[in-house]
C-alpha cells in the first residue's frame, strides 16, 4: 500500500470514528496517531520537527533530519469534507503548531495549545502527498494559507498552490 494510501486511509478511518462517537455522545470525539513529516521540495530532504519548550519558538525544519514526530489529534471534517486535525509536539507537553495568525510568507509556531482556530489544520491530499492549510487563517481572515517549507531552518504558512509548489508538500 502506498503511502498516500494508508495515511489517507487513517485520517478517512479517523475522521469518521470522531464523527460517530462525537455523535453518540453529544460531543467531538477524538483520535490520535504519532506522524512524523517530511517535506516533499526537491531541492532538500528537511523534516517538521517540534521545538523546545521556549514561549512562542518558531517551528523548526531541519534538513535530512527523521526525528520529528506530532501527535495528529483529528477534531471532525471541515464543511469541504476535509479532515481537520492538531499537531501536537511528542518532545513538549502540552505544545501544538500554531499558524499565529500570520500573513503569506510568515513563521508556522509551536505554542502552548489553546484549542484555537489558528492551531487547527485542513488535511488535503495532492497524490502521495498532504498539505496542511490553517483553518485558522480561513475563518478568521479569509486566506488560504499553507504550511510549507521555508528558509532559514523553519516553517511558515504562505498562499495555498499545492498543485505546483512542492514546498507545501509533506509526506
Amino acid at each position: 500500500m502506498s503511502i498516500r494510501g494508508s495515511r489517507a486511509a487513517r485520517f478517512a478511518v479517523a475522521a469518521v470514528l470522531a464523527a460517530v462517537v462525537g455523535s453518540a455522545t453529544g460531543g467531538p470525539a477524538f483520535a490520535a496517531e504519532t506522524e512524523s513529516y517530511h517535506n516533499l521540495d526537491g531541492s532538500s530532504s528537511a523534516t517538521l520537527r517540534p521545538t523546545s519548550n521556549t514561549s512562542n519558538a518558531r517551528a523548526q525544519v531541519a534538513a535530512g533530519a527523521r526525528n520529528g514526530y506530532w501527535t495528529v489529534q483529528v477534531i471532525g471534517q471541515s464543511p469541504s469534507r476535509h479532515t481537520k486535525v492538531f499537531l501536537k509536539s511528542t518532545t513538549s507537553t502540552n505544545r501544538c503548531l500554531d499558524s499565529h495568525g500570520s500573513a503569506s510568507g510568515g513563521d508556522a509556531w509551536v505554542q502552548s495549545c489553546n484549542g484555537g482556530d489558528y492551531q487547527v489544520w485542513e488535511v488535503f491530499h495532492q497524490g502521495a502527498s498532504i498539505a496542511f492549510k490553517s483553518w485558522g487563517a480561513y475563518t478568521q481572515q479569509g486566506r488560504n494559507l499553507c504550511l510549507a517549507l521555508g528558509g532559514g531552518g523553519h516553517a511558515i504558512v504562505k498562499t495555498c498552490n499545492i498543485a505546483s509548489d512542492s514546498a507545501q508538500l509533506w509526506y
